[in-house]
C-alpha cells in the first residue's frame, strides 16, 4: 500500500441499460454502444469509482462496480464481494 500512498485505484465500469438508448454524451465508438448485445441493451453510463451494483435483469455478477488496480491485478474489495450494495 505504500506504492499507492495508502489509495487504492478503481477502474471504470460500464453499464448498459435495457430501457434508454446510448447516447453519444459518453463519446463511445458506435461500433461499442451495444458491447454486451443488443438483448442486454446499450451502454449509456460510465461510472468512475463505482461501489453499487447495477440493478439490470440477466446481469453479470460485477455489474456496476468498479474493481481496485494494485501492482498489476485487479480485484474487487472485501465489501464489494457480497451481493448487497457496498
Amino acid at each position: 500500500m505504500d506504492a499507492g500512498d495508502g489509495l487504492l485505484r478503481l477502474t471504470p465500469t460500464w453499464v448498459p441499460r435495457s430501457f434508454l438508448h446510448p447516447g453519444r454524451r459518453i463519446k463511445l465508438h458506435p461500433g461499442d454502444y451495444y458491447r454486451f448485445g443488443a438483448d442486454r441493451g446499450g451502454i449509456d453510463e460510465r461510472c468512475f469509482g463505482s461501489t453499487t451494483e447495477a440493478a439490470n435483469e440477466g446481469r453479470v455478477w460485477h455489474e456496476g462496480l468498479s474493481f481496485c488496480l494494485f501492482e498489476g491485478k485487479k480485484f474487487l474489495h472485501q465489501r464489494c464481494r457480497r451481493r448487497t450494495r457496498c
